[in-house]
């Protein structure tokens, strides 16, 4: 710690996942419950920023198990930030097959539990003094604002099978495969599956479509928060093309019409499991 500190480090993010003990081991993480909440202690005693990553939705995780998560996660002196993943298991892969095995349920069902567990997980946070800004981030309200991070507004070059890369004017993925992988870098060939070049107006619709699908939306300066951020972003107004990517959604039935709310349909998310790419690909 005092080497991270003295080096001029001031932000750790660990990937905890789970304070179970049972989950922990089914994943083969190296380290313990205790082993975690020793380390959470000792960062925020050093006064480090902290944000802890978390998975919920794990196969056998029952309500009871989340609950003893969240309680364990908020007995913290108030770790800054807190990212919390659904896992969001797609159909015909090991974990799927898995899901049916262990649970008897669907794919399906699965997502409604998620949205479930979404639900108290938010309740649970914001009784905690957290705010939700985007999915699946909370930040603590004791001065962790300014230390948060937009993974969405970054430019990532993906390494490694089934890596995805995001660019400004483009996006892809990597073959899933690991040994088509291997052979296309040792071949000198381009490992990626699938890509789509973007054109200005398809960037910017990209950009919003991020904000609608990660963020919260239940804010109710919600549209303010993302034209701030395009603003920032790209340093031109927003102007109709969020009003335009709703309406495109609602064409796809991807969100519910008839309503003031954004609320997501089953089918964007069947969609968006069978995208091998980014997300302009939906619309």
């Amino acid at each position: 710690m005092i080497a991270l500190k003295s080096s001029g480090m001031n932000r750790v993010s660990l990937g905890i996942q789970t304070f179970s003990d049972r989950f922990l081991k089914e994943m083969h993480c190296a380290h313990t419950p205790e082993k975690a909440k020793q380390i959470i202690n000792l960062l925020l005693d050093y006064g480090f920023t902290v944000n802890i990553d978390m998975i919920y939705g794990l196969i056998g995780q029952t309500k009871e198990h989340l609950e003893y998560d969240m309680e364990v996660l908020n007995s913290f002196g108030a770790p800054h930030q807190v990212t919390l993943f659904p896992l969001r298991i797609a159909t015909h892969t090991p974990l799927g097959e898995e899901l049916e095995r262990k649970e008897g349920i669907t794919i399906k069902a699965h997502f409604k539990r998620l949205l479930e567990f979404d639900a108290f997980i938010e309740k649970t946070m914001l009784n905690n003094n957290y705010f939700r800004e985007e999915s699946p981030v909370f930040y603590h309200k004791k001065g962790a604002y300014e230390h948060k991070y937009h993974s969405t507004e970054t430019r990532i070059v993906g390494i490694g099978s089934s890596a995805g890369t995001l660019l400004d004017d483009g996006e892809g993925c990597n073959f899933h495969n690991v040994d088509e992988y291997i052979s296309a870098i040792n071949e000198n060939r381009d490992p990626a599956i699938s890509g789509v070049a973007l054109n200005q107006q398809q960037a910017y619709e990209r950009f919003i479509l991020y904000r609608i699908i990660y963020m919260n939306r239940s804010l109710p300066n919600f549209k303010e928060i993302v034209e701030q951020r395009f603003m920032e972003h790209y340093g031109v107004p927003m102007g109709d093309i969020y009003d335009k990517v709703l309406e495109d959604m609602r064409r796809l039935r991807f969100i519910k019409s008839g309503t003031d709310k954004i609320i997501f349909t089953d089918r964007l998310w069947m969609v968006l499991n069978k995208v091998k790419i980014g997300m302009p690909s939906i619309l």
